[in-house]
């Protein structure tokens, strides 16, 4: 996360952009699909607004030894964002995979546009 972190607080704006920017800031959206492209970049398996049994995973990131279950949030805290993964069995689908499976909260600064503080459970 703090490779990620620093990586996201060098992309530049456009000045032509800079209101749209600042409105798509305010969603979790723009997060997602974000770390998605650089997860992608990245040659990782990632998707985004993935469906299970208690709603939709922000995001679920699949490495060789671990599966990632993230959820982002422009507002509240990481401890907020852990508990909703707990709450609502995010992670749950996979537990029968023969990875370990991590549970990520992040925040994001919509100021800034970069993670400002995550929890891994």
């Amino acid at each position: 996360m703090r490779e990620m972190q620093a990586y996201m607080a060098g992309i530049p704006y456009v000045e032509g952009f800079k209101q749209k920017l600042a409105e798509a800031a305010t969603a979790e959206g723009f997060y997602e699909y974000t770390m998605f492209l650089i997860f992608s970049m990245l040659n990782v398996y990632v998707k985004t607004q993935v469906k299970c049994a208690g709603g939709r995973v922000d995001m679920v990131v699949w490495m060789p030894d671990a599966t990632y279950v993230f959820e982002m949030k422009v507002s509240g805290t990481a401890r907020q964002a852990l508990e909703q993964i707990d709450t609502k069995s995010y992670a749950l689908p996979y537990q029968s995979e023969d990875r370990k499976v991590v549970k990520v909260g992040v925040i994001f600064n919509a100021d800034t546009r970069v993670p400002e503080d995550w929890m891994i459970g």
